[in-house]
C-alpha cells in the first residue's frame, strides 16, 4: 500500500463523499473508486459502506483511519525535517577538535552563531588528533575537524585557518636553562628532546629537524614519545627532556615547566577547520561562514 493511496482514503474520510474528495484532489471519480477498491481488495476488507448520499466508515475502515492518520502525520513531519536540515536549520554535526583546544573562541563562537536564528542543531564534538580526524572526515564519521598541520596537497579536503599561535620550547623548571630569559636554540645542543612520531604530521616534524639541523644541533635521541602536546609536556614535567609545543600550552605544569619563545623557532602553529571539498551539507557551509563570520564578544 502506497502513502499515496493512504492519502486518498482519508480525503475520501474526512469529505464523506468520493465526488467530493475527487474534487479536493483534482483527479476523476472513477480514477478515485478504482484506487479504494485496490485498497479494499489489498486488506481484504471493506472500507467504507456506500450511502445513497456519500460513503461511512465500516468497522474495519475505522481501524485504518487511525493508523493511516498516524503514518501520514509522520510521513509529513519526516518531510518537514529533511526540508529544514536541506536548508541548513536543524540537524547534526560531528565535528572532531585536537586534545586542548576545546576553549578556543572560534569555536564557542562558531556554535552560538548556528544556535541562533531558531536553528535546532546539536553538536557532537569528538577529541582525537590530526591525523585520526582526517581519516574519520574522509570516511563521514566527522563532519569536519579543528586540526593541524594538514597537508595542501590533499585536494579532497579544504580548510581554512582558525587559529594560529607560535611555537616555544617547553624547559623543566629544575634545568639550569630554565632561568635564561632570552635563550637560542644553539643554547640547547646536546640536549634530549621529546617528540611526537614524524608518521603523525611529516611536514611539521620535518621543518622541527631543519629548524635544529640550522642551529647546528643535533638532539639527543629520546626514549620517549608523545602523539599530543599535553602528553609531552607531562614528560617534560616529568624531567624527561624538552619539548617544542604552542605556545598556548604555557598554562599547564606551572609549577614544573617553563615556556621560552626562541628566535629560530618561527614557525607558526595554525589550527584549521577541515572538511570533505565534495561535501555540500548546507548546515556544514553554515558552520564554515560561522567560523569565517563569528559573532562579536557581546554575541549580536
Amino acid at each position: 500500500m502506497e502513502l499515496r493511496q493512504l492519502r486518498f482514503f482519508l480525503c475520501v474520510v474526512d469529505h464523506r463523499s468520493v465526488a467530493a474528495a475527487a474534487r479536493v484532489l483534482n483527479i476523476a471519480q472513477p480514477a478515485l473508486s478504482r484506487q479504494i477498491s485496490t485498497m479494499e481488495a489489498e486488506m481484504g476488507a471493506r472500507l467504507f459502506n456506500r450511502l445513497s448520499r456519500g460513503v461511512s466508515l465500516t468497522r474495519f475502515g475505522r481501524e485504518l483511519e487511525v493508523r493511516a492518520r498516524v503514518l501520514v502525520a509522520q510521513a509529513d513531519q519526516m518531510r518537514s525535517e529533511v526540508a529544514q536540515a536541506f536548508a541548513g536549520t536543524i540537524g547534526r554535526l560531528r565535528i572532531g577538535v585536537i586534545p586542548g583546544y576545546g576553549w578556543l573562541p572560534g569555536i564557542t563562537g562558531a556554535v552560538s552563531g548556528l544556535a541562533s536564528n531558531q536553528r535546532e542543531v546539536r553538536f557532537e564534538f569528538v577529541s582525537c588528533l590530526s591525523g585520526e580526524q582526517i581519516e574519520m572526515i574522509k570516511c563521514g564519521r566527522l563532519d569536519a575537524g579543528c586540526l593541524a598541520w594538514r597537508s595542501p596537497q590533499d585536494p579532497s579536503l579544504r580548510g581554512i585557518v582558525i587559529h594560529s599561535e607560535k611555537m616555544a620550547i617547553a624547559i623543566p623548571r629544575k634545568s639550569s636553562l630554565a632561568s635564561s630569559r632570552n635563550p637560542r636554540l644553539r643554547d640547547f645542543a646536546g640536549q634530549t628532546f621529546l617528540t611526537f612520531p614524524r608518521d603523525r604530521s611529516p611536514a611539521h616534524y620535518d621543518s622541527l629537524m631543519r629548524k635544529f639541523a640550522q642551529a647546528g644541533i643535533e638532539p639527543a635521541e629520546s626514549a620517549a614519545t608523545a602523539s599530543d602536546s599535553a602528553t609531552l609536556l607531562g614528560l617534560v614535567a616529568a624531567g624527561l627532556g624538552f619539548a617544542i609545543v604552542p605556545e598556548t600550552f604555557a598554562r599547564y605544569h606551572q609549577n614544573e615547566i617553563v615556556l621560552r619563545k626562541i628566535p629560530e623557532l618561527d614557525m607558526p602553529f595554525e589550527l584549521q577547520l577541515v572538511w570533505s571539498a565534495d561535501n555540500r551539507d548546507p548546515l556544514l557551509l553554515e558552520l564554515v561562514r560561522a567560523f569565517e563570520h563569528p559573532l562579536p564578544p557581546d554575541g549580536h
